[in-house]
């Protein structure tokens, strides 16, 4: 995955844990590869991928502070 970030710069998908090792959700990464044509891949992988990414968004969600979550919910509606 280093060498993907070196190599595409700023254009290579954001980690969502920047460190040793950096963590990626693999839905991102395997979108990322489907829209430049640059690896194959099953597409059910992508689906499960998907499925996965929200299942432990939605899990870190129900962790955040319900007046957070609120103030959240406000700015991106």
């Amino acid at each position: 995955m280093r060498k993907l970030v070196v190599k595409s710069g700023s254009k290579f998908p954001l980690p969502i844990h920047e460190g040793k090792p950096a963590i990626w959700h693999l839905a991102t990464v395997l979108t990322w590869f489907m829209d430049r044509k640059t690896r194959n891949f099953d597409e059910a992988l992508l689906g499960v991928s998907r499925i996965n990414m929200q299942c432990n968004l939605f899990k870190e969600a129900a962790e955040l502070d319900h007046d957070i979550s609120d103030r959240l919910k406000s700015l991106v509606a």
